[in-house]
């Protein structure tokens, strides 16, 4: 006998709930699917009011998002770390609900920063955000992924610098022949020789390791004195 309507549609959606389990860490990444066509009138190789409409971002997200500890982006990337450790998980752990929700939060966060710190900018069309939801087995397994995407921002630092620097004095098609097969460091090197730029000295922080927000203890002030109490802060400073 065939199931009823209701009952019919309701299994179809059962089907495809997939949720994280209990007590392990939650990764989200969120990243700009057309970052290069937004981003292609901005200051390159680095733009300082796109950084910062990120930070702001990835602050406005992090602070609607239950159990999260810890943010960290760099260029159209952001990476939330979630404990996990309550009875009652943020969304219950449906990976389809966090990943839409999140997606919806960076969305809303990014054009209001952009309406603060982006007016003179000229981005490219709407921004259009990705959303990944996923579990590592620990939280120190966790971290070491915020230590991966920390690297990945080093190299596309010194990739995006040394073509950008090396294309202005020699020509793009100069430039893209002498750093092919090159590996970060040694495009680093041919960065400093070619162009006296050295990439750890003459480069904003935020822009070769990222940006990171988590809480910190602060004092503030209540109708009883002072207490102590956590608050987020951006670090651009990693």
């Amino acid at each position: 006998m065939a199931l009823p309507l209701s009952e019919r549609q309701e299994k179809y959606e059962s089907n495809y709930h997939y949720t994280i389990l209990n007590r392990i860490p939650v990764i989200i990444r969120v990243t700009i699917r057309n970052y290069k066509k937004l981003t292609q009138r901005l200051v390159i190789p680095f733009c300082s009011d796109f950084a910062e409409i990120m930070s702001q971002t990835t602050l406005y997200t992090i602070t609607n998002i239950s159990d999260a500890i810890f943010g960290y982006h760099h260029n159209d990337e952001i990476t939330f770390i979630l404990t996990n450790e309550d009875e009652a998980p943020w969304h219950g752990n449906d990976i389809q609900k966090i990943s839409s929700t999140v997606a919806s939060l960076v969305t809303l966060g990014f054009y209001k920063s952009a309406g603060i710190f982006g007016d003179d900018l000229g981005l490219v069309g709407e921004a259009i955000f990705n959303t990944k939801t996923y579990a590592a087995p620990s939280i120190m397994e966790s971290f070491n992924n915020l230590v991966w995407r920390q690297g990945i921002c080093m190299r596309d630092a010194v990739n995006s610098a040394s073509l950008v620097e090396l294309s202005e004095k020699l020509g793009k098609g100069p430039a893209m022949s002498l750093l092919k097969d090159k590996d970060y460091t040694e495009k680093a090197e041919i960065l400093l020789q070619h162009c006296g730029k050295n990439i750890m000295e003459d480069y904003p922080i935020p822009f070769l390791r990222g940006v990171g927000i988590y809480k910190i203890p602060v004092v503030v002030s209540t109708r009883n004195g002072t207490a102590n109490r956590n608050k987020w802060h951006v670090d651009k400073n990693l």
